[in-house]
């Protein structure tokens, strides 16, 4: 997919015009290669406060579609998820906004690969088994959801806040 594809997709002209859930969805949810560049170039210019709030949104409504029973994957998920929040904490910051992206990134090739999960042992990608529970929550039908494929996604770079912390008096070495 090209950049001006990815463009008319999430009906925008510039990376200034992006910030709306939908967008963001639509983003992630693409099952169109789309070059690192220009995720980089779509998410650039979001504002930081907007870029939390559709992020801890759209996983918001993600985690309820995760299938009862599928804990590992689920442990998974929430460990990426809580990567990227602190990340997009820190948007701000130009190596930040980078990482934040680069993480984002491959979550996205992880949810949309098309061998990433299984519905009653058929392949198909995390997105489109998530997509079925919802499905099925709506008109009762049982499935068997399988998420083995995805169990190994370790963020390859995990983002602490370390500012909170302070110097406790009893640890201050005034002996020297």
């Amino acid at each position: 997919m090209t950049r001006e594809e990815l463009f008319e997709l999430l009906e925008m002209d510039s990376a200034e015009d992006f910030g709306y859930f939908e967008q963001f969805a639509e983003l992630l949810e693409c099952e169109d290669e789309i070059a690192f560049e220009d995720f980089l170039e779509v998410l650039s210019k979001v504002d930081t406060d907007n870029l939390i709030e559709i992020n801890e949104n759209y996983f918001t409504e993600t985690e309820k579609a995760i299938p009862e029973g599928c804990d590992d994957f689920y442990e998974v998920m929430q460990s990426i998820w809580d990567n990227l929040k602190e990340l997009a904490r820190d948007a701000d910051d130009r190596e930040y906004r980078r990482e934040y992206v680069t993480q984002l990134y491959r979550f996205h090739e992880m949810y949309t690969s098309p061998e990433g999960a299984s519905v009653d042992g058929e392949p198909c990608s995390v997105m489109e088994a998530l997509a079925e529970n919802r499905a099925s929550k709506l008109d009762g039908s049982g499935h068997v959801y399988d998420f083995e494929n995805s169990l190994d996604y370790v963020p390859d770079y995990i983002s602490m806040r370390l500012g909170g912390f302070e110097e406790d008096e009893d640890d201050s070495d005034d002996t020297m």
